[in-house]
């Protein structure tokens, strides 16, 4: 983890964005060249939640990238509020023909730096959330333009990547069986729809 920040911090450092030590604590300073490289809104240290790697068994086990880690922690704070947090259980993965520590679609892959993709769980006040109120993370994700959402998978997760264009043969938002099914289906599928549009959640 800390070798993955310092090639962030490096990265950073290269664009002119960071002139803090490369020591790999994802800190303030870090935060806010991440910010400031993703054309992102400077954000005080209280408006970004933890965000926590859980991915060390998964398929996924690779680290994300800098930019997505600071977008996640980013913006589950700005829908939920102080209080939320984030985990991520799949994250980046073999580069495809480069590994074969892998699964499903080129969206997790490693081009450097990390996984452009991470399949997360949101907690408010410790309460994983599920729904509609999972999809507002969806709709907010698609709002800000900051990439491709897939939710809801059965164990709660949401996919958020940093696909702007999807790779080829996908979309920008797409929704799992397991959510299709729920009698609240329809109405995420119609939020993600809105964040399509650019509408951010009410």
């Amino acid at each position: 983890m800390r070798k993955d920040v310092k090639i962030w911090q490096r990265a950073l450092r290269d664009a002119e964005a960071y002139l803090g030590a490369i020591d790999g604590d994802f800190g303030k300073g870090t935060r806010r060249a991440s910010f400031e490289a993703a054309n992102l809104k400077e954000a005080q240290p209280s408006s970004f939640a933890d965000v926590t790697m859980i991915n060390h068994k998964a398929t996924r086990n690779r680290p994300i990238t800098g930019s997505l880690r600071a977008k996640l922690a980013a913006s589950v704070v700005a829908v939920y509020g102080p209080t939320a947090t984030i985990a991520v259980y799949s994250g980046g993965q073999d580069r495809k023909g480069a590994g074969s520590r892998r699964t499903g679609s080129v969206r997790h892959d490693d081009y450097g730096g990390g996984g452009k993709a991470a399949d997360c769980y949101v907690y408010v006040e410790g309460r994983k959330i599920y729904g509609v109120e999972l999809a507002k993370l969806g709709q907010y994700w698609l709002g800000m333009g900051y990439g491709g959402v897939g939710l809801e998978m059965a164990t709660g997760g949401i996919h958020l990547d940093e696909w702007v264009k999807p790779p080829k043969g996908g979309g920008m938002f797409w929704t799992y069986k397991y959510s299709d099914r729920k009698p609240w289906g329809a109405t995420v599928r119609a939020m993600l729809e809105a964040g399509h549009r650019g509408e951010l959640p009410k």
